[in-house]
């Protein structure tokens, strides 16, 4: 019998234009966003091809995404590259990032054609939009065999998932992911943010598929942090990442 292809597409998460009054957010200007989100997109665009098949950016902010089409159109990857831009901002501000970003990935997964048509056996790499993942190729090709939701989980000084890249399949995400939002559904603790409260409503769920809670590889994120306007590829952040990366490949896991 031949082997199915398993097809990995990315979901490029964005709200170029942010309500007013989001919390913990310091980087709002929509026209700095959205070069961000340029950015982003050109360099995923570079990927295909290269372990990535397919690209949905999805926009929750329903913003005018022209130049993000004309980059498409200019590379020759409108058959790749598939746009969400719609209005799903309808919510109190306070429920913060975590909870509009969980919504968002709801609407993605029910209506994305480039994820229907990638079929049931594909991978959905989830990024933070505006991130570059700079070894996402050694991502894909280093992940577990086999798996319903990839991710990462810690617990050594606070609990905490990671929110910049996740990866899953379609059953994997209705088994485990769907309706993870809806635990959201009340003001948050302003003592977690949004990764503490991945962490808190995903545990539950862990045993509903085969959730695979440490990357293999360490994820290299290029981007401004959206708390701080920080980059994440410079400074102490670089040597966590170093770090990090040694701990995996010696230990299998990160302890910091």
């Amino acid at each position: 019998m031949k082997k199915v292809e398993q097809k990995n597409i990315v979901v490029m998460t964005a709200t170029i234009t942010p309500p007013p009054g989001v919390l913990l957010l310091a980087r709002a200007d929509p026209a700095v966003r959205l070069n961000d989100y340029r950015s982003a997109l050109e360099f995923y665009i570079s990927l295909l091809g290269r372990s990535v098949d397919g690209i949905v950016f999805a926009d929750n902010s329903n913003s005018n995404v022209g130049v993000l089409r004309d980059l498409v159109r200019e590379a020759g990857v409108e058959d790749r590259v598939e746009f969400l831009v719609f209005d799903d901002l309808d919510y109190a501000p306070e429920l913060g990032r975590a909870y509009g970003e969980l919504r968002l990935l709801e609407y993605v997964m029910d209506h994305s054609e480039t994820i229907r048509e990638a079929g049931p056996d594909c991978v959905v790499w989830k990024a933070t939009g505006r991130y570059k993942v700079r070894n996402l190729i050694s991502m894909i090709r280093r992940r577990p065999a086999t798996f319903d939701v990839y991710c990462d989980m810690r617990n050594q000084k606070a609990p905490w998932c990671d929110m910049r890249v996740m990866a899953w399949t379609p059953s994997g995400y209705d088994a485990v992911l769907r309706g993870l939002h809806e635990g959201l559904l009340g003001p948050p603790d302003s003592n977690l943010v949004g990764e503490q409260q991945l962490y808190d409503l995903l545990t539950p769920r862990l045993g509903n598929g085969k959730v695979v809670a440490s990357y293999t590889v360490e994820p290299l994120i290029d981007g401004h942090r959206g708390w701080d306007n920080k980059q994440w590829g410079l400074g102490r952040q670089r040597a966590v990442y170093y770090l990090r990366s040694s701990q995996r490949r010696l230990l299998g896991k990160v302890l910091i």
